[in-house]
């Protein structure tokens, strides 16, 4: 009898230990799928505040860009460049010219690749009426990367480009730097020039 009894205590001990395991089994699955959903949740939210971010960041900027656009003293610069351009010679550069820009896209840029290689250094720019500008204020400019739109009125530019230039880049540069972009361009609407 006695060895019943303790077959049945055991029987009845290895049960109460089988179903605490099994409820502390389920209570471990429980808590790891709360974690699991609470973690899943706590993602979407910070997903849906920076795609929010996001969203109001490119809505400011188009807001920044719209009204820039529309503003009278930017309309001006832009049709004041569009005169200007006009003066700058549409002949090729000389030799020693076009020689200075080259270095500085190298330089700029980094080394050619060796032949049969995708560029590493953009192409200098085909329209001359560019080649003229870019040699006048980045090239020929004496400040470094980074620091060339310091340069207001390059004596190389034509006279009504310069003076258009040293009218209105102060103010765009301004409004760029405060803004934070890396740079402000005018496009004109005609060639879609810069």
């Amino acid at each position: 009898m006695s060895s019943l009894r303790a077959r049945l205590i055991a029987f009845t001990a290895g049960l109460v230990l089988l179903s605490c395991l099994g409820v502390a089994l389920l209570n471990l699955l429980q808590a790891q799928e709360a974690v699991r959903q609470r973690i899943t949740d706590q993602l979407v939210a910070l997903r849906e505040v920076r795609a929010a971010a996001i969203e109001g960041y490119f809505d400011r900027l188009n807001r920044q860009v719209a009204t820039l656009a529309r503003n009278p003293v930017v309309v001006a610069a832009a049709e004041e460049f569009h005169t200007a351009v006009a003066e700058v010679p549409a002949a090729p550069l000389p030799e020693a010219e076009r020689d200075t820009l080259a270095r500085f896209y190298r330089d700029a840029f980094g080394a050619a690749p060796p032949a049969g290689e995708a560029p590493g250094v953009p192409p200098v720019p085909d329209d001359p009426v560019a080649r003229w500008l870019q040699l006048a204020y980045l090239a020929a400019n004496p400040a470094p990367l980074g620091q060339k739109d310091r340069l207001v009125r390059s004596p190389l530019a034509p006279p009504a480009y310069a003076e258009a230039h040293a009218r209105h880049h102060p103010a765009l540069r301004d409004f760029q730097r405060l803004f934070g972009y890396y740079d402000l361009f005018l496009v004109g609407t005609e060639r879609l020039r810069v």
